[in-house]
């Protein structure tokens, strides 16, 4: 049976959902919360299928709730509850990222509905897009910075009274910034309050001293033409033999193929618990996507062959496949075990075997 957890202050509210959502053909197990607060606590201790969550709250409200469960929770679904959707936003935000949408006040049986839809459609690898976050930041009218990770990099966008005034990501500012967050991943994101601050305040503190650009939520959504033009998959087969294959690379502790386009995992294998690679290989093809938009802007159109990532104890190397340049190959291998420049070598020779 799958364990949904309710957040709402309004303790009628909760019990009505419990009661309706606990019954029916397809029952749940309901575990509610007042707040964040008291939500964070039962996350950290109990695995939850879905969390559907109310934003205005007293102490620990719902943006710093999602805050948390994005990053300690990045693959769980929610389910926003708010008076401001409507049919055509949650037609958009379902089926294309981790939060959904259901407009307040509703009845148990379109909850049900929901909850059994993102059940049937979810992926095994779910993150937060920045377009849903911002899009119930400016549908709250908040006057608010966002801070989030997108890949490798820092990310800021200030939105005054509902309205993207600015955005930062690296050297990029303002539409060329929201160009290279397209469509990209948040690993983790917090929101920083500021109701009495004006639009230009708002841009100076994110080191924005030019002319305010003209920023919509649409300079931050995903192509979804590119989308329809990605290659098809690799086969299931071809996956399981590539990865194979990858972790007999000396030193290889965890391999993982993912889709560039649509930030994806499709497959992926670790033989270290404590890495969690299908975050890992999400949050490096994020990256890519940014470093290939960055070169895009520069006027360089050569195509990226491989990335590495020195830290301390691993390797993180990711190689673009020549055979579908929207799928990258991600190999983790361990620096006392493995020479770079071969452990290169023998990924490429991978890549070239698949060609």
């Amino acid at each position: 049976m799958h364990t949904v957890l309710v957040v709402d202050d309004e303790a009628s509210f909760l019990a009505s959902i419990a009661e309706g959502l606990s019954s029916g053909d397809v029952p749940c197990h309901v575990l509610t919360a007042c707040d964040g607060a008291a939500a964070i606590e039962i996350l950290e201790s109990t695995e939850v299928s879905i969390v559907m969550t109310d934003l205005k709250m007293p102490n620990v409200d719902g943006f710093q709730l999602l805050g948390w469960l994005a990053t300690h929770r990045p693959h769980t679904p929610v389910v926003v509850m708010t008076a401001f959707g409507t049919p055509t936003m949650e037609d958009q935000v379902v089926d294309n990222g981790a939060l959904h949408f259901i407009e307040k006040p509703f009845d148990v049986e379109a909850a049900r509905r929901t909850i059994a839809r993102i059940l049937e459609s979810r992926d095994d690898v779910v993150t937060i897009a920045l377009p849903d976050l911002l899009r119930m930041i400016m549908l709250e009218r908040r006057t608010a910075i966002v801070h989030a990770g997108i890949g490798d990099n820092d990310g800021a966008v200030a939105v005054s009274a509902g309205r993207i005034v600015g955005a930062r990501l690296g050297a990029m500012e303002d539409i060329v910034a929201a160009e290279a967050m397209r469509g990209a991943s948040v690993t983790w994101f917090s929101l920083e309050l500021r109701p009495s601050v004006t639009a230009d305040d708002l841009r100076a503190s994110l080191g924005l001293l030019g002319p305010m650009s003209s920023i919509r939520l649409k300079e931050f959504l995903e192509d979804h033409q590119a989308i329809k033009a990605v290659s098809s998959p690799i086969a299931a087969a071809d996956m399981n033999e590539m990865l194979t294959r990858a972790l007999e690379v000396d030193g290889a502790v965890a391999a993982s193929l993912m889709d560039l386009t649509r930030t994806a995992v499709l497959a992926s294998y670790s033989s270290v618990k404590e890495l969690d690679i299908a975050r890992a290989a999400s949050s490096n093809a994020a990256a890519i996507r940014v470093k290939q938009q960055v070169l895009q802007g520069m006027g360089l159109e050569e195509p990226i062959e491989d990335c590495v990532v020195t830290a301390t104890a691993h390797y993180h190397i990711v190689r673009m496949l020549k055979s579908q340049p929207d799928i990258a190959l991600y190999v983790v291998l361990k620096r006392d075990a493995a020479s770079l420049a071969y452990a290169r070598m023998q990924i490429a020779a991978l890549d070239g075997a698949a060609a």
